[in-house]
């Protein structure tokens, strides 16, 4: 039986100077074709089999086709008469000057090919996912390390403490921005350092107001349900927690991020009725969105900071990379 698209397989195979792109389903054969495809530039002479480069997604699938490949070839030799006959001839004799693998490996061939131009080291080795991953981590503890211990980043050590950002909440970050050594330019507007201490006082205001008011509303331990008083009396002991401790960005700031408004309902009785329910939703939606807007700005700030951090780091991997001369 013919199949309905074969006029598309047969294009596929003959049309030689026309670039295609093929979309089908799996077992529909893609790969049947790709290989008919193959062996009509060889036979008709539209290029030799050292020009060819077929590339595929996995190192399995590029095996697979290299043998159907050379399989291919051997078939049309016993069928072929003439120049084509030679030329498919030389063409099994040689496929393994043909191209046949996954995207990594071409590039890794094509950097090898040019090692001098692409300024590789001749040697490089491609790196695994996961060996990749163990240096990412080697190089980013070094340059933290290194944070501490060399006045030269003494200011980028600063910079964090005042940012109220711990080197381990830049870990990850590190590991995607090393992903994106083609960008040159990080753009960012500069932001003025929003004020803590006026953010933290306000928080403290709130607080000393629900301390006030505490006797309206329910005891804590008779509260069954109700979303706002229990925020009310988590965020009374929240704030006693951390003023126990030294006023420091980053003991401060992780807090008011969870600082979040209200959206439900709250239950009047837990508040002696529905005006001081209503009025307390206000004041807490008022302050955690107040906590939003200056956490947004305290990001925006924190930025540049963050950024000379992260650049920093991945000058370190390009070193590590060339010293043992690996690629990803």
């Amino acid at each position: 039986m013919i199949p309905a698209d074969n006029h598309n397989r047969v294009a596929i195979a003959s049309e030689l100077e026309t670039n295609m792109l093929v979309e089908a389903a799996a077992g529909t054969g893609k790969t049947t074709s790709m290989v008919a495809r193959m062996v009509a530039l060889v036979s008709t002479g539209t290029c030799k089999v050292g020009e060819i480069a077929a590339v595929t997604f996995t190192k399995k699938a590029a095996g697979e086709l290299r043998t159907r490949f050379q399989s291919a070839l051997l078939e049309e030799v016993a069928k072929a008469q003439g120049e084509a006959r030679e030329r498919l001839q030389r063409a099994a004799s040689s496929v393994d000057s043909a191209f046949v693998g996954t995207i990594h490996a071409f590039c890794g061939r094509l950097l090898r090919e040019r090692p001098v131009e692409a300024g590789v080291d001749v040697a490089f080795k491609e790196i695994e996912e996961e060996e990749e991953k163990r240096l990412l981590f080697e190089v980013w503890e070094d340059f933290v390390a290194s944070l501490y211990s060399e006045p030269s980043r003494a200011n980028l050590h600063s910079g964090l403490i005042e940012a109220g950002i711990t080197p381990a909440n830049l870990s990850r970050a590190f590991s995607d921005f090393v992903r994106y050594p083609d960008v040159d330019e990080w753009p960012y507007e500069d932001v003025d350092k929003p004020d803590l201490q006026d953010m933290w006082d306000k928080v403290l205001a709130h607080r000393d107001h629900l301390v006030a008011i505490k006797p309206s509303l329910r005891p804590e331990a008779d509260v069954r349900s109700g979303g706002l008083v229990r925020k009310v009396y988590g965020f009374m002991k929240d704030v006693a927690r951390l003023e126990r401790g030294a006023f420091a960005p980053v003991r401060i700031l992780p807090y008011l991020r969870t600082l979040k408004p209200y959206n439900g309902n709250p239950t009047h009785v837990n508040f002696s009725g529905k005006e001081l329910a209503l009025e307390e939703k206000e004041r807490w939606n008022e302050l955690a969105n107040e906590c939003v807007s200056f956490c947004s700005q305290w990001q925006a700030w924190s930025y540049p900071i963050v950024l000379d951090v992260l650049q920093g780091a991945t000058i370190e991997w390009d070193k590590a990379r060339l010293e043992k001369g690996v690629l990803n």
